[in-house]
């Protein structure tokens, strides 16, 4: 089908992005222990970050976080700058009371309000005009996927892509990254940077190696004579989708198709 018409609501949902103001810098190919689809379904939940990405807790609200499918396509949001109601503890690591730096917090600014600012001044030094993003724009990541292999993860100034491909045989893939940033329109595009490496010495920065580092052994676990099913959550609904999707075009037999949970909520 036309590609728009596969992409359903995402580039109406998307459009405030301004996505062709971002250019890619490098791409980073990363060679991964695991099957593309275990890749694919660590980056259609949420559900995992309070174990694998506990420093995220301090910053990220993981539980008041919507998910939209829509189909062929996906989508959930999570607010930054507050902490996840699961943590208890400091904001951002800081304990009560800490002081913001020495007059930049406006009255009733809010910490949100604050990383805002300070991403817009940031912007503003590469010649980006950031004014027309309000605190939740700037501080709300979207995540999309897409069926049956790419995620973006967006903000007013943040642009990752993702995409994970089958390796030489189902026990391996690989994971590869376009790296963006956002320029002012019109800005020369140059060629990227192309990088390949391994699962072990890939550090992206600190989440997305925890993600990449725990694929081998989920994997491995997946050949444990003991294994004979997942169970999944409501929360996991990205997760199911993409699995139906996968046996909506394998034409599976109803015996070989997941059990249970009825239709996924398209809300």
């Amino acid at each position: 089908m036309p590609l728009l018409e596969y992409l359903e609501a995402v580039p109406a949902d998307i459009v405030w992005c301004n996505l062709g103001d971002f250019r890619c810098y490098a791409t980073l190919t990363v060679d991964v222990d695991a099957n593309w689809k275990t890749i694919t379904d660590g980056f259609s939940e949420t559900y995992h970050i309070q174990t694998l990405h506990p420093e995220l807790m301090r910053c990220v609200d993981d539980i008041h976080a919507p998910q939209q499918i829509w189909g062929h396509t996906g989508k959930s949001e999570q607010p930054y700058g507050v902490q996840s109601p699961r943590f208890e503890g400091a904001l951002m690591g800081a304990t009560e009371g800490t002081p913001f730096p020495a007059d930049e917090r406006q009255p009733g600014q809010t910490v949100q309000d604050l990383i805002a600012a300070r991403t817009r001044a940031f912007a503003a030094e590469r010649g980006v005009d950031l004014d027309w993003a309000d605190t939740d724009r700037v501080t709300r990541l979207h995540q999309y996927n897409v069926f049956p292999n790419m995620t973006l993860l967006t903000n007013a100034d943040h642009l990752t892509i993702m995409c994970w491909r089958p390796g030489p045989d189902p026990d391996h893939g690989e994971m590869v990254m376009f790296l963006m940033t956002h320029m002012p329109p019109g800005a020369p595009r140059n060629k990227p940077t192309d990088v390949r490496t391994s699962a072990g010495q890939a550090e992206p920065g600190l989440v997305l190696t925890q993600d990449i580092r725990v694929l081998a052994g989920l994997q491995r676990g997946m050949h444990q004579p003991g294994f004979t099913h997942v169970v999944l959550s409501s929360e996991e609904r990205r997760v199911i989708n993409m699995h139906r999707n996968l046996e909506r075009y394998l034409d599976l037999p109803e015996s070989e198709r997941m059990t249970g949970g009825g239709a996924i909520d398209q809300a």
